[in-house]
This record gives C-alpha cells, sequence and structure tokens, in this order.
C-alpha cells in the first residue's frame, strides 16, 4: 500500500452477548476461519489459545477473557474482527477489510 492510498473502511459498533454469540456462529458455518486470539486482560497481549473458536467465544461472553480477535474470508474478502468486553456487559465490535496490494 503507498502513503497516499485511502486506508480501508472500518465499522465500530457495539453489540450484545446475543449478538457476540449470532456472529460467532455465523463465523463458524459460513465462514473460512483463518484464525483468531484471545486478550486475556487490559495489559495482555493477545495469544493463540489453542482453542476452538466457539470455546474462545464463550470465555468472553463469561468475562474469562476481555477480548477476541479473529481473521475470515467470506464471500471472497479477508476481514478482521476484533472483539472488546465493555464494563457495560456489551461488546465492542472493529471490523476491517484487509486490502492486500490495493493503490
Amino acid at each position: 500500500m503507498t502513503d497516499d492510498a485511502p486506508l480501508p473502511p472500518l465499522a465500530d459498533a457495539v453489540i450484545t452477548s446475543d449478538e457476540v454469540a449470532a456472529l460467532l456462529d455465523d463465523v463458524a458455518r459460513a465462514a473460512t476461519l483463518l484464525g483468531h486470539s484471545v486478550k486475556g486482560g487490559a495489559r495482555d497481549r493477545a495469544a493463540g489459545s489453542g482453542a476452538s473458536l466457539i470455546a474462545d467465544g464463550a470465555r468472553l461472553l463469561t468475562g474469562e477473557v476481555l477480548g477476541l480477535q479473529l481473521r475470515y474470508l467470506h464471500d471472497g474478502k479477508e476481514w478482521w474482527d476484533t472483539l472488546l468486553a465493555l464494563p457495560d456487559g456489551r461488546f465492542r465490535l472493529v471490523r476491517i477489510e484487509q486490502r492486500y496490494g490495493a493503490q
């Protein structure tokens, strides 16, 4: 990507635990998961856990981990999602389409 190339669109939303569960189910059923990692705490770096996406999603929903990052292919595009637990019980979702070689 060149310095003057536009950045890909970024989506940022606050969603409920039911919406997180539906998102993870959709990715597990209808996408090709490229990888995922968990963020254990505020000062921890995200790292692979060795568990399934659904298992780590459950850890996010129960508050055992602070965040979940996933990379997947859907409809011919690569997406990167970050889910972070918020203090009010909801979750912040940040999604970006990964573009390679964009000019």
